[in-house]
């Protein structure tokens, strides 16, 4: 009995020193060098922190992004329409994407990264198609000879890690997909006409 008490108190005191100012500091150095790396190897596209908690990790961002973890976790996925992160679509259209840098504590793998990015990429990306799409067919009402295929319309793609989703909750994100894009259109229209 005092041998396992002594074994938790071990336990405990591991998690203490991994947890302390000079360990987390260090950690926090150490990606920060990871991502000058990544920056260095891919230095065309826009470095974004995510303020939830990529802010600390460079002191060169092109610009920040607010995708919250929560809005991915497992099982209560949702597009949130307040963090729409919209002002990132000029990155994909100069650039053709961007570095988005975030962090967690626990995991491997932040939520965020995991579900809430490939649903709003997802979401945007099928959006945008709709857009191109409904273009597609005006024009080919109003130009029936020219060469304008108006059913050409790209399926919808969600891509996340298999090793951070499983098959099963994939298939329930794709299920969601489409009362997202419905409200996403709507919360669109709404703020276009607005302006």
């Amino acid at each position: 009995m005092a041998s396992e008490q002594a074994y938790f108190k071990d336990l405990q005191n591991l998690r203490s020193e991994r947890l302390s100012l000079f360990n987390r500091t260090r950690s926090i150095a150490k990606d920060s060098a990871f991502v000058s790396d990544v920056k260095a190897s891919y230095g065309d596209l826009p470095l974004v922190a995510n303020l939830r908690c990529g802010l600390w990790y460079s002191n060169s961002f092109d610009d920040h992004a607010y995708f919250k973890s929560t809005d991915g976790h497992s099982h209560m996925c949702d597009l949130n329409m307040r963090r729409l992160n919209l002002h990132l679509l000029k990155h994909l259209q100069t650039s053709g994407g961007f570095m988005l840098v975030d962090s967690s504590r626990r995991k491997r793998f932040p939520d965020s990264m995991s579900r809430t990015v490939p649903i709003w990429a997802a979401c945007v990306n099928a959006v945008v198609d709709r857009y191109q799409h409904r273009q597609r067919q005006d024009m080919h009402k109003q130009f029936p000879e020219a060469k304008v295929d108006p059913e050409t319309q790209l399926p919808f793609n969600l891509y996340v890690l298999p090793t951070m989703v499983s098959a099963m909750e994939k298939a329930q994100l794709e299920s969601m997909m489409e009362q997202w894009l419905v409200k996403l259109e709507r919360t669109l229209t709404e703020s276009t006409s607005l302006r």
